[in-house]
């Protein structure tokens, strides 16, 4: 009698082990748009301090390779002093700030971590972009030899393009987020746990985010479209102040402006979402155009577009790390919600 009763708790003990693997706390489109409203909510109410840890995160970035680190410790400052008070827990941003410095090298570990998936999932998304446009061009090329100039779909070299530039443009951005989805959660358990090595952090995110079906991707692309129309908004007085410097004595060319102004809003908003490209991009383009530096209209232009980006920057910096300070709030009240379930029964 008593082995059936061992047998029976084996078995319920196994059935509820079952149970949450299958109901692991991955979020639902509707929580994740409360994850962005909390985050932004969060972000108005610290708006004054946290640009002002943002723009330290920013500045660090312009000291090579001594201000990596501290560039992750500062940003992760904002994660922790967030993450903290969506707990009612008593933490000064300072102490938040002392806190990340002493960990900075697990973070800047973190941080090189998140950057090398980005690269290599980028160079794959690449390579995948680039057979899947031969293999289209070809197909779509002899739909309009076969088709004939008869057809009512009579393709020209330029129509093929637009075609393939949205599937092509689809690819490159998805996959480098479907990628850092699964690191979304390591910066913020590291944080919580002190004790945590970077490997340790890494794992635990990743079992966070097993169960997501591309939820936490989704959540990056809201981000990401966030910030677009702003990016879009300074590229555009930017590219306006270039070319009024540049075509002051022949007249202001608006239709350059049209044609240039796409590339350079999608290039606005990756920059703004990844500030080390702006630094790279801005030291790359000092090093181009080295011979123009003593010409008082590109210093100028090169100027202005460094400070209209750089603000947008640090703002979207620290809403971002507001954002992640609210999922992880989230997912991690689910959790422990989860975890009480189960210890009740």
């Amino acid at each position: 009698m008593k082995g059936q009763l061992q047998v029976r708790s084996e078995i319920r003990l196994l059935k509820m082990v079952m149970s949450r693997d299958r109901n692991n706390p991955s979020l639902t489109i509707a929580e994740l748009g409360q994850v962005i409203t909390q985050g932004w909510m969060l972000y108005r109410q610290n708006w004054r301090s946290y640009s002002w840890v943002a723009l330290k995160a920013y500045a660090s970035l312009w000291i090579p390779l001594i201000g990596l680190p501290y560039y992750s410790a500062y940003k992760a400052a904002i994660l922790r002093h967030g993450i903290a008070a969506l707990r009612a827990e008593t933490l000064s941003l300072q102490q938040a700030e002392a806190d990340a410095r002493r960990q900075r090298l697990t973070l800047f570990g973190l941080s090189l971590q998140i950057l090398w998936t980005v690269i290599w999932s980028s160079c794959v998304a690449f390579a995948i972009a680039s057979l899947g446009l031969i293999v289209l061009s070809v197909i779509l090329h002899g739909i309009s030899a076969i088709l004939g100039a008869t057809s009512f779909l009579e393709l020209n070299s330029d129509t093929i393009e637009k075609i393939l530039s949205v599937p092509t443009g689809a690819i490159l951005i998805t996959v480098p987020f479907w990628s850092y989805r699964r690191l979304l959660y390591a910066e913020s358990i590291a944080l919580s746990n002190h004790e945590q090595s970077l490997k340790s952090s890494i794992q635990h995110s990743q079992s966070w985010s097993a169960a997501d079906r591309g939820q936490l991707a989704g959540l990056i692309f809201s981000v990401f479209c966030f910030t677009m129309p702003m990016a879009s908004l300074i590229s555009l007085i930017t590219e306006f102040i270039r070319l009024l410097l540049h075509n002051s004595d022949q007249g202001f060319n608006i239709a350059a402006l049209i044609n240039d102004l796409p590339g350079t809003m999608i290039v606005a908003t990756l920059a703004v979402n990844s500030p080390i490209l702006i630094v790279f991009a801005f030291f790359f383009a000092l090093l181009q155009e080295l011979p123009q530096i003593i010409e008082w209209r590109w210093l100028l232009s090169s100027l202005s577009d460094l400070v209209f980006i750089s603000a947008l920057t640090i703002a979207v910096l620290a809403f971002w790390q507001t954002t992640k300070a609210a999922l992880y709030y989230k997912a991690a009240s689910k959790q422990e919600g989860l975890d009480l379930q189960f210890q009740d029964r």
